[in-house]
Parts: structure tokens; C-alpha cells; sequence
């Protein structure tokens, strides 16, 4: 049978350094905890897997359901169970989860890390890590006793199986963290040389983030350099919607300190340009995810820190659960600790691991929560400028339009006073209302974010902008294209 490992016999080599101790407890998350933190994922195993397996298979499923996904039809949360061996798939709200993919006995060890559903969501997408003594692995034990081993070294593949056929396929050797386009043409990752732990005088691209061309089979390297094994400099590159950009994790060492910020890319290449200065912030941003919209990016920072949401918009990043604005990654010791989030394909949940057991190489439980998501309590202002005074009072045409997700809209007051800027529908519904209030006299310029008064996005239209101060009223229209 393919689970009788000792309990501690696991786990990641390189990319994960320590074992994950699995066991069933009774920690349970307190009420008031789960007002900020949403609610539990019920899963439990069909009863078609019955006498087939033990019961030590049974309590290691119940305590392992690492790196959810959601698909984007919103039908499942996809999860790795099992000692990082199966691939499972459980109804979005909950119930009986069902076994697509399995690694079944063979002389190399393999362990599954990291999912992504296609943007049909026909395919689960995901990393493979091999320990293959021929190109570098090798074993070390953790205790004395020799019951506890750590795989060191271990080799990256990308594969990917379809969740109703069963087809399995590899899409690339050399390679992990991968994310695909929203025009499921194509795949990003970060390039691993599979020569690298046994001739690091012959590797090309390793460690760098590379665009993966389905259509053509070309790969884009986003970056020329060569880093050597175990470097880690860049994590998760995710593609923005409209594949205007690459956005990632970059960890550099600054005063021999190991500091993580979220960066990003044209999709053409060019140079990174830095979007988050956290200080002090020892780790590094991993598991991107885009809402639907790319208004908003939300990752979990290194190990337990917890999870935040970076506004795309407004360049503004805040805690994902209290909606606090935050410039320094902090550790959330109250409960446990929250990584691997992805959206639902409405934008208005997000689900993600909820780990227990205490903040260090071990943790007793890994359970999925599913949390809402509402933008009102993040604050997210339109960004106001201020220029020259002008002579006449007028709205000028919005830039760019049509547009999406967001659009900057200009006007000029000359003299101060009360000023409305509100957002209509074609049919004259109120939208929203971007500024209300006394103002001085000048030209200024309000980014609406493509969002109604309650934080939804709005749907694809023309839209409103009217502008009254005083007797004086003037309104222009705009395009939403999505």
C-alpha cells in the first residue's frame, strides 16, 4: 500500500527545510477568531475509499489539506492531501472530497507541491519535486534514532492532470511555482536547471522566472541571470489579467539580511520595478494570486506572517482579514498562522490554509477556511492631485477610456468650494460618489478603481461622471471594457 511511511518521513528538501509532523488534536479556532478569519472548509473522505485504506491513511487526510485552490468556474477547491501524494477536489462550500491524482509507489520518492487550475478548469497544474540520487539528491536523518529524514536537493518538475479524464502530462522538466494566463496561452514559473546539483558549471537560467508560450512552445526568460542551487531569489510570478504584467516575490540580502518585497514586470521584459518598501521584512512575498478584476493581489509573506492584499490601484497594502494598512510583515501568534490563499472566481472570497500547532518546523493541523472578502474596510481613497489654478470650470475627458479596471478623471474648479464628483450608469443609477467636500481651486485628478459605493466591481458599460459645484454642472461619459 502506497502510505505506510513512518509518520516523520517526509518532506521537501529545498523549497520546504523541515518535516511537517502530522497528527490529529483538538485545537479548534475560537469563536471570535472566526468573525476575522471566516469559516472552516468541511471535508470529509467518500465512503467509496472505505476498507481500501487504514486508518492511518484516514488521519492523515484529516490533518493534511495543504495549498487550496479554487477553480474558475467556482465549482471546486482543489488540495493536496496525504503527505503531499494526492490531489484532491471537494465542492467549493464543502462535503465529500474525490481523489484525482495520485503518486503511487516507485523507486524515486516524488512529492506534489503547489496547485493552479487552468483557466478551464479541466486541468490541475502543479509542482513535482523528485529525489533522484543520479542528479544530485540525497537523504539526511533529522534524530538519532534515524526515524526522521529530511530529502535534500531534490529535482522540479511541472505536470498537470485533468480532473475529469484522469490524463496526466508533463509540461516541463525544470521547473516550479507555476501560474497561467488569463488567455490560457500562457505559463509562468521560475526555471530550475536540472544539471544544477551535479555541474552548476553548466546551468543556464536557473532560478529565474520564465514565460512559457503553449502555442508556439518558446520560453521567455525574464531575467539573464544564473543562481546557484538553493539561492530562491525569485518566487511565484503570477500573471496580471489584462498580461500587462509579471508580477513576483523578489528576496535580496541586505545587511546579511534576507529581505522579501513584491515586484513587477512588463509582460514584453524590461526592468523590475519595486511595489512594495516593507521594513524590516525578513522573508519574502509568495503564493500570488489575482482577483478577477487585478485590482487586487493577495500573498502570504514567508512563513506564518499571515496574509495581505496589495491594491494594484492604489499601490497601497493591507492585512487581508482586518483590513489594516501595513508597512512591516508582522506574525499573527493568537490563533495559528494563514498562507496559500486563492480567490474565488467572483472576487468576493478567498480561501486559504489555516495552520495550527504553534509557529515552528512542525504543525499539528492544516485545515482550508474560506473568508469574504469586503472592500469597504480596506481604505482605499481616490488618489486627488492638485495643479495650478485654472480660469474656467470644467471636466476633462477621462484617461484612458474606455478603460479597465481603472480610469483618472480630471477637472478644474476656479475658485473653492463645494464640490461632487459622482459616478451614474447609462440609466442614471448612482454608482458612486468619488469626492464630496470643500475644495480649493485648481486642476485635480481622481482615480475611480472601476468599483460601486459597496467595493464591487462593476460590470463592462458606459458610465457617468458628473460634476457639480455650485450652479455649475458638466458630466462626460466613459467605457468600462472587460
Amino acid at each position: 500500500m502506497l502510505f505506510h511511511k513512518e509518520l516523520g518521513e517526509l518532506f521537501m528538501g529545498n523549497l520546504i527545510n523541515y518535516l511537517v509532523l502530522i497528527a490529529l488534536i483538538g485545537n479548534a479556532m475560537p469563536a471570535c477568531a472566526q468573525e476575522n478569519f471566516g469559516s472552516r472548509v468541511d471535508i470529509q473522505l467518500g465512503e467509496e475509499y472505505g476498507e481500501e485504506y487504514d486508518e492511518k491513511y484516514k488521519e492523515l487526510f484529516d490533518s493534511y489539506k495543504n495549498y487550496p485552490v479554487w477553480s474558475y468556474d467556482g465549482k471546486w477547491i482543489a488540495f493536496i492531501a496525504i503527505d503531499r501524494t494526492s490531489i484532491f477536489i471537494v465542492p467549493s462550500k464543502g462535503g465529500e472530497a474525490v481523489l484525482v491524482y495520485r503518486l503511487f509507489e516507485t523507486i524515486e520518492k516524488k512529492w506534489i507541491n503547489m496547485l493552479c487550475f487552468s483557466r478551464d478548469s479541466q486541468e490541475i497544474t502543479f509542482d513535482l519535486w523528485v529525489f533522484d540520487e543520479d542528479r544530485g539528491s540525497y537523504l539526511e536523518y533529522v534524530n538519532e534514532e534515524k526515524t526522521m529524514v529530511r530529502y535534500k536537493k531534490l529535482i522540479p518538475a511541472i505536470e498537470s492532470v485533468n480532473i475529469y479524464t484522469g490524463q496526466h502530462r508533463i509540461i516541463t522538466e525544470g521547473g516550479f511555482h507555476p501560474n497561467w494566463s488569463s488567455d490560457k496561452r500562457y505559463l509562468t514559473y521560475i526555471y530550475f536547471d536540472v544539471n544544477t546539483h551535479i555541474d552548476d558549471s553548466q546551468i543556464v537560467y536557473n532560478g529565474v522566472p520564465v514565460i512559457y508560450d503553449k502555442v508556439t512552445g518558446e520560453k521567455r526568460y525574464l531575467t539573464n541571470e544564473n543562481l546557484p542551487a538553493r539561492s530562491y531569489k525569485y518566487w511565484d510570478p503570477t500573471i496580471s489579467p489584462d498580461n500587462k504584467y509579471v508580477y513576483i516575490g523578489i528576496r535580496e540580502k541586505i545587511n546579511d539580511k534576507s529581505i522579501g518585497q513584491l515586484y513587477r514586470i512588463l509582460f514584453e521584459g524590461g526592468d523590475f520595478e519595486q511595489l512594495t518598501f516593507f521594513e524590516d521584512a525578513r522573508g519574502y512575498c509568495r503564493n500570488l494570486n489575482f482577483s478577477p478584476d487585478g485590482a487586487w493581489l493577495i500573498f502570504d509573506y514567508s512563513w506564518g506572517t499571515g496574509l495581505y492584499v496589495y491594491n494594484t490601484i492604489t499601490g497601497q497594502t493591507f492585512d487581508a482579514f482586518t483590513g489594516e494598512e501595513i508597512n512591516k510583515p508582522y506574525y499573527q501568534e493568537e490563533y495559528g498562522w494563514e498562507e496559500n490563499p486563492s480567490w474565488m472566481p467572483d472576487g468576493t472570497t478567498f480561501c486559504y490554509n489555516m495552520l495550527f500547532g504553534g509557529r515552528n518546523d512542525y504543525q499539528d493541523k492544516i485545515e482550508i477556511y474560506i473568508c469574504g472578502f469586503d472592500t469597504t474596510k480596506y481604505a482605499v481613497l481616490p488618489t486627488l492631485v492638485e495643479n495650478s489654478a485654472p480660469s474656467s470650470f470644467v471636466l476633462l475627458r477621462n484617461y484612458p477610456n474606455p478603460f479597465n479596471p481603472a480610469t483618472t478623471i480630471e477637472f478644474s474648479i476656479p475658485e473653492a468650494g463645494f464640490v461632487d464628483l459622482v459616478i451614474y450608469d447609462i440609466t442614471g443609477r448612482k454608482i458612486r460618489e468619488l469626492m464630496s467636500g470643500e475644495m480649493t481651486p485648481g486642476v485635480h485628478s481622481v482615480l475611480w478603481d472601476g468599483r460601486d459605493d459597496k467595493g464591487s466591481p462593476v460590470s463592462s458599460g458606459v458610465f457617468i461622471s458628473r460634476l457639480k459645484s455650485g450652479n455649475n454642472v458638466v458630466s462626460n461619459r466613459m467605457m468600462l471594457v472587460k
